[in-house]
């Protein structure tokens, strides 16, 4: 006689709960390392924004010989207030000002940080940037944070003589 055998391909239960029990493991051990990461990706994405608006606004600057100015912005208006969060804008001032004007163009526009994030200026409202690219008078430091504390922010510094660099950690977070 001869014995009709079937080979079954797959696994049983216990081997699947076995499996599904050690992603899970995995799964809640890595969960906080994620979360730190895109914690730590969305400030340097928002911290390489800013510098990246600075950084063209002091190009502009030199290239047309003329004053750009960076402020805090809503609805296409500067807004005297250290509080940036809510997004800048960078601006050929011709005439120095500090106000976008008709005739004047806009450069640069980036939006809102993160709703989780704070992001304030120092001293002075606005960076403006001569047209040898001198920040004459505005050197400050943005405090990028969230709510993780200053140890986890990004500062923005701006020198007097326009450069703009970013460091780890801020000083103090609102």
């Amino acid at each position: 006689m001869g014995a009709n055998h079937r080979f079954q391909r797959g696994l049983s239960l216990v081997e699947a709960l076995a499996v599904i029990a050690i992603a899970a493991l995995l799964m809640a051990a890595g969960a906080p390392a994620y979360t730190n990461l895109v914690q730590e990706n969305r400030l340097s994405t928002q911290a390489n924004g800013l510098l990246v608006t600075l950084q063209y606004a002091r190009s502009e600057a030199v290239k047309r010989g003329s004053h750009v100015t960076v402020c805090a912005e809503s609805s296409g208006a500067c807004l005297a207030t250290s509080d940036w969060a809510q997004g800048w804008m960078a601006f050929a001032d011709a005439d120095g000002d500090g106000i976008l004007d008709p005739g004047e163009d806009l450069l640069h526009r980036w939006s809102a940080v993160h709703s989780s994030h704070s992001l304030q200026k120092g001293k002075k409202v606005r960076v403006r940037f001569d047209g040898q690219g001198f920040s004459a008078g505005y050197n400050d430091t943005f405090r990028l944070c969230d709510a993780r504390g200053p140890g986890y922010g990004r500062s923005i510094i701006v020198s007097n003589q326009g450069r703009v660099r970013v460091a780890k950690g801020a000083s103090a977070c609102p």
